[in-house]
């Protein structure tokens, strides 16, 4: 079994007091049903992984990791992070704990893989533009070296039952690389390899600190993130290994045939304004969409000439008491969810707990192409368990609410129907 990281978000705002705590300098393990030699195992872990990852590999490592363990025999058996410093696992006995031969469950090399993930989250906060093998691929080689530098730190006396765990590293993954039927995220990661062979050891981190930096268009990434990758190394390979890797790991969003939009000019727009709704106005529920956005269909009223010039949410802020300093996105859609314009907003134009309406006012307001009979708009948070917003919705699925990104959001949402809508203007 292969441990692969699901970035979810915890939709209650609470939980419960653990039944005790296991320190390092690092890292902080919260446990209950397991015992205090397994906790520590995964503490002691977490902590030589975290050193690793910083002081050989030079990435962005939190100042303390947060591990949350809970035993229960209904459990599903998942480890995941929340891309930022916490990292959740679930088992069902202490024997899940063992080493993998006996369990089937590879924990310790999970939480190197998680650590993957955090080093790259938390840098590049949206990354919705790299294919899911690329981001399962990059934790798994990462966390494959990283499994063999623990082990050369620390040694078999890590776990809390001594085995020789480097058949969990890079042994593991070269034997999957070779294999004719490697799949897609095992050749993701032997790409990563690759990279990393040429970039040097630290090279990863920088790459990813200046790919936070740049904003990439999901449409077209390739014209964003080329020039940085190839700028990072005047290895002559780069090049090669960029036209064999980017089919793999670049990830394009569709572009509808209604691409080309066009701004009225400021104070242009003199005409009546209509908003755009399909909920009743009364909330039933609440929702955070992991991996996810809330998007909503809605008729383009008759008449021609009209500009879509604010977007109203009814929705709360949740997680740390201060906005993350990062952007959502509201899009622009055709009816079958391909994106025509990409809005980004403040995430601090939520305010933290109770809702409320939040209008969100476009700079420029965008043209509604002619000969769209519908358009969809589509709220994307990219939440975590310390960041996101809750998006209400009504009772009753009377219009056409769905969940998805653009180019993906062909799944009803079958609650009722976000409260989100829109507000045209016509020339």
């Amino acid at each position: 079994m292969r441990w692969f990281a699901v970035l979810v978000t915890v939709l209650a705002t609470g939980s419960a007091t653990p039944a005790a705590t296991f320190k390092t300098d690092h890292v902080i393990v919260n446990y209950d049903g397991v015992t205090e030699a397994q906790a520590a195992s995964l503490g002691r872990v977490a902590e030589a992984a975290r050193k690793t990852a910083g002081e050989r590999y030079g990435f962005d490592v939190p100042a303390t990791i947060t591990v949350n363990v809970s035993c229960k025999p209904d459990n599903k058996v998942a480890l995941f992070t929340d891309g930022h410093d916490t990292y959740t696992l679930r088992v069902r006995t202490e024997g899940d704990l063992a080493p993998p031969a006996q369990s089937g469950v590879f924990n310790l090399y999970g939480m190197c893989h998680e650590l993957g993930h955090v080093a790259m989250y938390r840098v590049i906060r949206e990354h919705n533009w790299m294919t899911g093998d690329a981001l399962e691929g990059w934790a798994h080689y990462i966390g494959s070296r990283i499994v063999d530098n623990v082990f050369a730190a620390e040694g078999e006396k890590v776990w809390w039952t001594p085995y020789d765990y480097r058949a969990e590293g890079m042994k593991r993954l070269d034997e999957q690389l070779r294999a004719a039927d490697a799949d897609g995220t095992t050749r993701a990661a032997g790409l990563w390899k690759e990279l990393h062979a040429m970039l040097g050891e630290k090279g990863m981190a920088n790459l990813f600190a200046e790919l936070g930096k740049t904003k990439v268009d999901t449409t077209d990434p390739a014209a964003a993130v080329k020039p940085v990758v190839l700028g990072m190394s005047s290895d002559p390979k780069l090049a090669a290994w960029w036209d064999k890797a980017s089919p793999q790991l670049l990830k394009v969003t569709p572009r509808s045939k209604f691409a080309t939009t066009t701004t009225a000019p400021a104070g242009k727009l003199a005409g009546p304004t209509k908003e755009l709704a399909a909920d009743d106005g009364k909330s039933a529920g609440k929702s955070s969409m992991a991996g996810g956005g809330h998007a909503v269909v809605f008729d383009i009223p008759e008449g021609g000439g009209w500009h879509l010039t604010s977007v109203k949410i009814f929705g709360g802020r949740y997680g740390d008491a201060q906005p993350p300093a990062e952007d959502f996105h509201v899009y622009l859609c055709d009816a079958d969810g391909k994106q025509i314009a990409d809005v980004p907003f403040s995430y601090k134009l939520f305010l933290r707990g109770d809702a409320k309406w939040v209008t969100l006012k476009l700079k420029e307001p965008l043209a509604i192409p002619a000969g769209a009979e519908k358009i969809m708009l589509l709220a994307a948070f990219n939440p975590t368990a310390r960041k996101g917003v809750f998006v209400h919705y009504d009772a009753t699925p009377n219009g056409d609410s769905r969940s998805g990104l653009p180019g993906n959001v062909n799944e009803a949402f079958g609650k009722g129907d976000w409260m989100i809508r829109g507000v045209l203007q016509q020339r």
